[in-house]
């Protein structure tokens, strides 16, 4: 099929494509480790220093909500977009793909092994009390060093916005305890959440519908720092760990029931001019994903508890 000929394809063509599993697996899997994705490390950035886990703790408290979304998504995926014509990959095309491609150079290697290195960092750190960023910052200069990130690479291909966005977003929770916004929140939402008499799984319930409800006006990469700035400090008159408070944000944030909602749901749309699937065909699945992100939040509070997460 050529690529000019994608427009012509009818829509049960386009279902049949499991390329739409990539996306899941790369995009919305990413909340259940903790450098999984960029806003991982700022919502955990935005907690109180006593209350962010190591890696380890926030892959077991991720664990119940990754079982279930990898179950429920798979399933879903397998009744809706499996493929008309499965046919395997013939040995000698992955072949002949692997020689177009070459060996690997003396700079990928070294940006592996730097990816490596951050990674192991990013696990082992808070054992031996290292910070991840200072983990990030050696692997960099390693880099650097030698000879494979540039100095003109260093300017620019580095999102030097986006560095300039996360100052900004850390500096958030003081410059909404200086507004007196968490004291109006600790007064306000507590009432509002009275009524589920202490029970955690209205609780969470309650914060996911807040977290889904902002986001039809908010981009995530607004919303997830926003909410868990503002959020965080009444978690402990809600009886939650921050850390879960963040965590449902990070849950609820995953959403494109309209395509402009979700960043990476548009990169792996445009990326393919609409080939892989169509936006009618995933929306039923935005909401079907919603609703096993809420079964995966109910389904963690008895691990949660386990942690101390609960009180």
């Amino acid at each position: 099929m050529r690529h000019g000929d994608s427009r012509d394809i009818d829509d049960d063509a386009r279902r049949s494509d499991p390329q739409f599993a990539a996306f899941v697996g790369n995009g919305l899997l990413s909340r259940v480790f903790l450098s999984g994705a960029t806003l991982n490390l700022i919502a955990w950035s935005l907690l109180p220093p006593a209350a962010r886990p190591g890696w380890w703790t926030w892959a077991i408290a991720g664990a119940p909500m990754l079982l279930v979304l990898t179950i429920g998504a798979l399933g879903v995926i397998l009744l809706t977009f499996r493929p008309t014509e499965d046919h395997p990959i013939a040995t000698d095309v992955i072949r002949q793909r692997r020689r177009d491609v070459g060996p690997f150079s003396y700079s990928e290697h070294a940006a592996g092994a730097a990816t490596v290195a951050v990674l192991i960092g990013l696990v082992a750190g808070p054992h031996f009390n290292v910070e991840g960023a200072w983990v990030a910052c050696l692997a960099a200069i390693a880099l650097t060093a030698s000879g494979v990130l540039t100095r003109e690479q260093f300017r620019s291909t580095i999102d030097w916005p986006l560095l300039l966005f996360l100052g900004v977003v850390l500096s958030m929770p003081a410059m909404i305890h200086h507004a007196a916004v968490d004291a109006r929140l600790q007064s306000a939402l507590p009432p509002l959440v009275a009524w589920a008499h202490g029970s955690p799984a209205w609780t969470l319930t309650i914060l996911f519908g807040i977290t889904t409800a902002a986001r039809f006006v908010l981009s995530e990469w607004v919303a997830v720092p926003l909410l868990t700035a503002t959020l965080v400090p009444i978690a402990p008159t809600v009886g939650l760990h921050p850390w879960i408070v963040a965590f449902v944000v990070l849950s609820g944030a995953n959403l494109w029931s309209v395509p402009y909602q979700f960043a990476s749901y548009l990169a792996f749309w445009s990326a393919s001019e609409g080939y892989l699937f169509g936006h009618d065909q995933v929306r039923m699945f935005s909401a079907i994903y919603l609703l096993l992100s809420l079964c995966g939040l109910l389904v963690s509070i008895p691990v949660w508890r386990l942690l101390g997460f609960l009180s």
